[in-house]
């Protein structure tokens, strides 16, 4: 068989791939279909590129449809066209069933559409070429022997609206009423769908768009390479299905998607430059948990019970009691009978007798608190609210923790926690890891104005998150490196073990949680220093600097609201705005 993506990027649509590939095993079309783009001879331009994250992502969600178009099979013709007729009246449905009728097509008929076009003397090249040249007379609706009674093509997507662009960073909560109207588009093609109805998730595209307008392109992260970093965004997120973090501008190093748009080069560049040096414990705080590092009970109790140093002083000395009592802590679960995780077990338990041990405790000497329950994020909830009227108050999105200064509403990280342990490719794991950046980006913006967005303070800001599902740990870091672009950096995954063992120390674990508290310090310095103020300066009547606030050097666009398409998944997920 040829490679399909050889032709021209504007030929990849869903139809014709799927008519090029209809020999192929409904188990092994994804991978046929991978493997024909990863070995295109040529996929530098930006329009290929593009169009091969569409591809991607189509195809993705075609592999879980075909489960749902053999249940459909099964079931019965009468339920199909009664599901068909409903989704053309919903409009956020319309597009799922549409793919999933021409899969239907493709998958359970796939027989019949070959003998549609067989007449036994034709070879398969020629089947091939018969079907993609009739594609576009498939209806989604229609069985194979109906494909020449219909001109329509309910599977084409609308004409683009040139004059909407679409950021991800403006701050919107409602699709207003004005907003609520049909594609500026009013004449299509004999071959193009006119679509009167746009989803709420369109209609968040277009205030995207809008605020995307709204970026300067000076103030863009301009590589070496001269492309910028905002407009590659751009271009690749509005088109896509659903929410990722690249609507809100946010970059995250463990994203393949986002990594496939850059080169090798660009992509060092994007996750390299201005990077932060990692906070360097002290010496004695090693020494003493590779002392504590031991695979013998009888000798961490007895190692644990030693003075730890000559003379305590909890100034000098609380992060080295923390390191005791988390030993102490853990020691309990180590002589169970039992090893503790081999069950499964609530949230809440692993709340109670591990993170709850092992994170808290080490921010209790700080003039900030890890406000747990649920807590409200603040810096979420000033984003929301700050176009709001005397009677729509909005709530901040909530996670399972929040790193507060205390006594104000200044925050410099969250937390979020799960009973399992899924993997980086799990849905909660994916799930959490969008919320909670998110949460740190209304953060990072939160002090950036604290900073009166002065740059050379805005660039120095970080802000945590911490990843907790079941006995896993791990640390994001977030930083506003240049432009508008928010940047994450993931941490290695450790493991609190269930058995005391030298393979999976609980140092690890702790010395992480130690340089969390460490970021979080750096980033209040630089809020203070803000505030150091030059007293003789001042004081000079003929110096006008302290009645009037700095011009902002520095402008962090707003997140992206999360469309409310979403809202039954979110509740399902508990993944709330």
């Amino acid at each position: 068989m040829s490679n399909f993506f050889e032709l021209p990027s504007e030929h990849w649509t869903f139809e014709k791939i799927a008519a090029h590939y209809c020999f192929e095993s409904e188990a092994r079309v994804f991978d046929r279909i991978k493997k024909d783009l990863t070995s295109r001879s040529n996929m530098k331009d930006d329009s290929a590129l593009l169009a091969k994250q569409l591809v991607t992502s189509d195809w993705k969600l075609a592999g879980k449809l075909l489960v749902a178009a053999e249940f459909l099979q099964n079931t019965g013709e009468t339920i199909f066209m009664l599901i068909s007729v409903v989704s053309l009246m919903i409009s956020p449905v319309a597009n799922l069933f549409n793919k999933l009728s021409f899969l239907l097509l493709y998958n359970t008929q796939r027989e019949a559409t070959i003998s549609t076009y067989t007449d036994g003397a034709k070879s398969m090249a020629k089947v091939r070429t018969d079907i993609l040249n009739n594609i576009d007379h498939v209806s989604s609706f229609k069985r194979p022997h109906d494909l020449e009674k219909d001109d329509t093509n309910p599977r084409k997507r609308p004409i683009q609206n040139p004059s909407a662009s679409a950021s991800s960073a403006i701050d919107y909560d409602e699709p207003s009423a004005s907003d609520n109207r049909p594609s500026s588009s009013s004449e299509v093609g004999d071959d193009e769908l006119s679509d009167n109805e746009i989803s709420p998730f369109e209609l968040d595209l277009v205030k995207f768009d809008k605020a995307y307008s709204e970026l300067d392109p000076n103030c863009m992260w301009i590589l070496k390479s001269g492309r910028k970093v905002e407009e590659v965004i751009y271009k690749f997120t509005r088109n896509l299905p659903g929410e990722t973090c690249l609507h809100s501008f946010i970059i995250n190093d463990a994203d393949t998607d986002a990594e496939s748009l850059f080169s090798t080069e660009e992509w060092d560049e994007i996750t390299n430059l201005e990077s932060k040096d990692f906070p360097n414990l002290e010496r004695s705080l090693k020494d003493l948990m590779k002392k504590y590092t031991v695979d013998n009970i009888k000798q961490l109790q007895k190692l644990i019970l030693e003075p730890f140093v000559d003379e305590y002083d909890n100034e000098l000395h609380f992060d080295h009691n923390y390191i005791n009592y988390a030993y102490r802590s853990m020691l309990f679960l180590w002589q169970k009978a039992q090893n503790p995780f081999i069950d499964s077990k609530l949230e809440g338990w692993y709340q109670m007798n591990i993170w709850g041990l092992l994170i808290d405790p080490a921010f209790d000497n700080q003039n900030f608190e890890l406000a747990r329950g649920e807590s409200m994020s603040f810096a979420s909830s000033d984003r929301k609210n700050h176009k709001r009227t005397i009677n729509d108050r909005k709530i901040g999105r909530k996670g399972d923790g929040v790193f507060r200064l205390s006594g104000d509403r200044l925050e410099f990280g969250a937390t979020e926690a799960g009973r399992k342990w899924e993997g980086k490719s799990g849905t909660k794991y994916l799930n959490d890891s969008l919320k909670i950046n998110k949460m740190l980006k209304d953060m990072i913006g939160q002090l950036a104005v604290a900073c009166d967005g002065k740059e050379d303070l805005v660039r120095k800001l970080q802000v945590v998150g911490i990843l907790h599902g079941a006995n896993r740990f791990q640390l994001l870091i977030m930083d506003y490196p240049k432009g508008y672009i928010s940047r994450v950096k993931h941490r290695k995954v450790h493991t609190v073990a269930g058995r005391l063992n030298k393979s999976e120390p609980l140092a690890y674990t702790l010395k992480e949680i130690l340089c969390a508290k460490a970021i979080i310090n750096q980033t209040l310095d630089m809020i203070n220093t803000k505030n150091n103020v030059n007293l003789e300066n001042f004081l000079d009547d003929s110096d006008e600097e302290g009645y009037r606030t700095p011009p902002r050097t520095v402008a962090t666009p707003k997140t992206f609201i999360t469309p409310k398409t979403k809202r039954t998944l979110d509740v399902i997920n508990n993944d709330s705005e």
